[in-house]
């Protein structure tokens, strides 16, 4: 099983696994002090707002999977509490 595990992680690019950390963190964190419903729709707004700034910018390339690897993140947390 942890075989299995470490494969599927293998298979996920860095930057998406980021993502979906930030999205872990910042949703665990606050539905720890305020809820999880205003975690999780942090997570969402935080999620598309990054991907709009990178749109805007020169340098950044902006990546629709960012945001559903950040959701996801958050999406995780919801699961766990429920």
């Amino acid at each position: 099983m942890i075989e299995l595990i470490l494969q599927v992680l293998s298979n996920i690019k860095k930057d998406k696994l980021l993502h979906f950390l930030v999205g872990v963190l910042v949703c665990g964190i606050i539905q720890k002090f305020i809820n999880i419903t205003t975690g999780f729709t942090t997570v969402v707004l935080l999620g598309i707002g990054k991907e709009l700034y990178d749109r805007n910018y020169r340098y950044h390339t902006a990546d629709i999977w960012d945001s559903i690897s950040t959701i996801f993140g958050g999406l995780f947390i919801v699961w766990m509490v429920i």
